[in-house]
């Protein structure tokens, strides 16, 4: 599993950490053995850090949250019927006259939209 670089100054989650990384060789005399394709790949990862680092915690934060609370989905199925369900949830909020909607409210079910397409991901893949 591919480490998230600590620029993007992002909250692993607790069952996805593992242990430091054995250091390369080639640090100890100073000389850089990474490619330049894996240095603009860090640099673009920073990026994206500095842009949706708060949201990507958010997500992380309840996606914990609901790993935690909610047993793992069984079937495709019953993970669409999830996915629906707060899809569903984010639309009602749309759909709401703009004077009694919130961007709280439509942020957070936005959030959980995107933290069970991750849990679908993990589970039913």
């Amino acid at each position: 599993m591919r480490s998230i670089p600590k620029e993007l100054n992002l909250r692993v989650p607790t069952h996805l950490r593992e242990p430091e990384m054995q250091r390369n060789s080639n640090q100890s005399t100073g000389v850089s053995s990474m490619p330049k394709v894996r240095k603009l790949h860090e640099q673009l990862e920073n990026e994206v850090g500095k842009l949706y680092g708060q949201e990507l915690n958010e997500v992380i934060d309840e996606l914990e949250r609901a790993t935690k609370n909610f047993p793992p989905m069984l079937s495709a199925h019953e993970g669409y019927a999830i996915l629906k369900e707060e899809v569903d949830e984010l639309w009602q909020e749309i759909k709401l006259n703009p004077k009694h909607r919130t961007s709280e409210r439509m942020r957070d079910e936005a959030m959980q939209v995107a933290a069970m397409a991750i849990r679908f991901m993990r589970d039913i893949t």
